[in-house]
């Protein structure tokens, strides 16, 4: 499965979402601050994969399937590119979780992972307070749907749950 993610547009201070349609599963993308791979790595005798920031181990989710999404330049233009990543959470049940990597100068570090386990992104936008906001759908306990709109400031993530109209 592959999304796209489209333009993101800037305008004054404010990025505007547009729809992400298929973000590419990559090994490697290059950021301002290097190139952040990912690499095989055993996970107490299982395969996995890791995230690397030029050859070196960051701290950062590993999993059997970890990828990344997309570099996106710290909104306002500050000094650090914040690479969204993927890891597989577990298995059918959830099969995707999502992170945040912050590279800059003084290297890479990377939030816990978060999300609904769904693999779709409903939006991505910049914040006039320079965050990041991901939505993603969810369920409620009684089946009804709910936004989860996952906010990034680069350091750490904060959900926010509503119901869908």
């Amino acid at each position: 499965m592959r999304m796209i993610l489209t333009a993101l547009l800037a305008l004054p201070g404010i990025v505007q979402a547009q729809t992400l349609l298929d973000l590419p599963y990559l090994d490697r993308a290059d950021t301002r601050f290097g190139s952040l791979t990912v690499a095989p790595v055993d996970l107490g005798g299982m395969e996995g994969r890791q995230f690397l920031l030029d050859g070196q181990p960051i701290d950062a989710p590993r999993d059997a399937y970890a990828f990344v999404q997309a570099v996106l330049p710290e909104p306002g233009g500050g000094d650090q590119d914040w690479v969204l990543v993927s890891v597989a959470g577990g298995g059918n049940a959830c099969p995707t979780l999502w992170a945040f990597v912050t590279v800059s100068p003084q290297g890479a570090t990377a939030t816990l992972p978060f999300g609904t386990c769904a693999e779709e992104i409903s939006d991505l936008h910049a914040t006039r307070d320079e965050t990041l906001v991901l939505d993603m759908v969810g369920m409620a306990e009684d089946g009804s749907l709910t936004r989860h709109s996952y906010s990034f400031d680069g350091v750490s993530v904060t959900e926010t749950i509503a119901p869908l109209p």
